[in-house]
């Protein structure tokens, strides 16, 4: 027999930390809940695939008297350790649902329109109502499973991030019933949307990124997929705490990061430095574990050199490469198979000099013998015009011209998400506070003063003034997806990886 969990205890024990199985897990780039519905909903269970209908069914005879309460109408995702359904929720008209936030939109209605509404109701079939039940597979540990529904307790009440409805359970099958919302996919907009739209879609992530910090929770799994955009109501909610987690103090010692005089240390000591060929024999150091939950591409730079101090920051660079998506109209924009292949794409774009200070910050060495790669960084507006235009010829033509005022603002967030030193990078809070979050608000006060590097306008002929070197590693990064490497090329570049030595 099912047993319902309506409501979790106020003085739940936050002190519990996940199982040593979230260590080493890995998000899945599968969307867990990243399929947006625009048609018909399908009411028969006849048109649903036939694998899909079977488990619809265990669902259903698994939790006896579930039919009674929804009715699943279609998968709508699934993840590595979760799938997700939608169902129509039967009762939804028998209580009080704050959760709902068409509902919460009703109530700031006019009294007039309202009237209206509750007479239609008298003589109208009600609308049904849908949510989004999330079944954990069995091979999650009963510590990840409690750690997801404390966290979802202690982050309800916000518009931004999904709340738990509640959750059944029959001895290791565990369901938890969301909000279904209504989105768009990401595909559909994230290449058409302006400055403005911009914006509004990072006001409402960072909403939710800005409560999750207050509480010092992070969500390691932000990427477009877990922010579900609505794009007709400027609105989204983040989704899917899985992998979240509450942060811990770091032990002493941990990582240099950790410390600011350590840190400080850490920034000089790459200097000195000189690279060794191989690896040590015999290595006698202790091996470096932390959690390295997430999605490739998305991972920040700390949690794929193995950080123990990690913290809610984390995030942040996450949301920055989603930002950076957005401007260079490339999606995904990082495409790694593994930790060492992430780091030499993140090196394409900051150059070895800033991997090895950042490698150091975190107790490592970072080097590689891939002659392309250039010590310094890539200029950002640089690289979004070359990926974005299309072309060399409007390449030039628009880096000829300043920025406007909104791309200025654009890029300096940007710079200030995607900051290698996770002790500079601007928090979610700070980031409420930063202008480029109200470039739809024409009552914001602006205080942003354009820096002179975004400013200064190119000589007559910018691609000229490049010097060869970046001219090539552009190419090299950025080249078209059409022309196919060959495969001389292939061979070199898979021979030549970066070394990344936790020391």
């Amino acid at each position: 027999m099912s047993s319902l969990i309506a409501k979790q205890s106020a003085n739940l024990d936050t002190s519990k930390q996940v199982a040593d199985e979230i260590d080493e897990c890995e998000a899945t780039d599968i969307d867990e809940e990243g399929k947006s519905d625009n048609k018909e909903d399908k009411e028969c269970m006849h048109n649903v695939p036939e694998q899909d209908r079977e488990e619809m069914e265990e669902i259903i005879s698994t939790f006896d008297g579930l039919e009674n309460q929804y009715n699943l109408v279609e998968k709508i995702g699934e993840g590595t350790f979760s799938s997700v359904y939608k169902a129509e929720d039967l009762k939804y008209y028998d209580y009080i649902n704050d959760w709902d936030i068409d509902s919460k939109a009703r109530t700031k209605q006019p009294e007039s329109e309202t009237s209206n509404d509750r007479t239609e109701i008298g003589t109208m079939k009600r609308e049904a109502k849908y949510v989004a039940i999330k079944k954990i597979y069995a091979t999650s540990s009963p510590m990840r499973i409690l750690n997801e529904l404390e966290i979802l307790y202690l982050l309800r009440g916000m518009d931004t991030i999904a709340p738990l409805i509640t959750a059944l359970r029959n001895e290791d099958q565990v369901l938890l019933v969301l909000p279904y919302y209504q989105h768009t996919d990401f595909r559909q907009f994230y290449s058409t949307f302006s400055y403005k739209d911009i914006s509004v879609y990072f006001r409402c992530l960072f909403e939710a990124l800005a409560a999750c910090e207050s509480l010092q929770i992070m969500h390691r799994d932000i990427k477009p997929s877990n922010f579900l955009f609505n794009v007709e109501r400027k609105h989204g909610v983040l989704v899917d705490f899985g992998l979240a987690e509450r942060c811990s103090r770091p032990l002493p010692n941990s990582c240099p990061c950790a410390s600011r005089d350590s840190a400080e240390v850490a920034r000089e000591s790459y200097k000195d430095y000189e690279p060794a060929l191989g690896y040590v024999k015999n290595d006698t150091r202790p091996s470096k574990r932390a959690n390295r939950a997430g999605t490739r591409g998305f991972r920040a730079p700390e949690v794929l050199l193995k950080c123990p101090a990690q913290n809610t920051i984390i995030d942040v660079w996450s949301a920055g490469v989603i930002l950076l998506s957005f401007l260079t109209k490339r999606f995904p924009m990082f495409n790694s198979k593994d930790d060492v292949d992430a780091l030499m794409e993140i090196a394409c774009i900051f150059g070895k000099n800033e991997m090895r200070q950042v490698a150091a910050l975190h107790g490592c060495t970072f080097e590689t013998n891939v002659n392309t790669l250039t010590e310094k960084r890539v200029n950002f507006r640089k690289l979004i015009l070359w990926a974005s235009c299309g072309s060399a010829s409007i390449y030039k033509e628009k880096l000829m011209h300043k920025p406007s005022f909104e791309e200025s603002l654009c890029l300096d967030f940007l710079e200030r998400c995607l900051e290698l030193d996770c002790n500079k990078r601007i928090t979610a809070c700070e980031a409420m506070a930063h202008d480029f979050m109200y470039l739809d608000d024409p009552t914001h006060q602006f205080s942003f003063q354009r820096e002179t590097s975004f400013e200064k306008p190119e000589t007559d002929s910018p691609m000229e003034n490049d010097s060869t070197e970046m001219t090539q590693h552009f190419s090299r990064i950025l080249k078209d997806e059409e022309n196919e490497p060959s495969t001389q090329d292939m061979s070199v570049l898979k021979r030549k990886r970066p070394s990344v030595d936790n020391t």
